[in-house]
């Protein structure tokens, strides 16, 4: 069964760009358009079951949502740093 949801974001004018775990959920609900992942092996060489997917889906996504956000707190940064060496 497939929900629709919307969400909110006052923050920013970039979808999810203000909500780390906004992101998160989209992307577990599947309302996050993405490619196919492939699929991959199990290091321990157990075979694989449908949890496997859901949980590396997780940490990936949130490893990403991680990435961006530590990437716009640099702009901030960079750019109040940048307005502090003119004045």
């Amino acid at each position: 069964m497939r929900h629709r949801f919307w969400t909110l974001d006052v923050f920013t004018d970039r979808r999810f760009a203000g909500n780390p775990l906004a992101g998160i959920f989209a992307e577990m609900m599947g309302g996050a358009a993405k490619a196919e992942p492939k699929r991959k092996a199990n290091p321990s060489g157990r075979a694989r079951n449908p949890y496997d997917d859901l949980f590396d889906g997780m940490f990936e996504s949130g490893a990403r949502q991680r990435d961006e956000y530590a990437k716009s707190m640099e702009q901030i940064f960079d750019r109040f740093l940048a307005g502090t060496r003119k004045g």
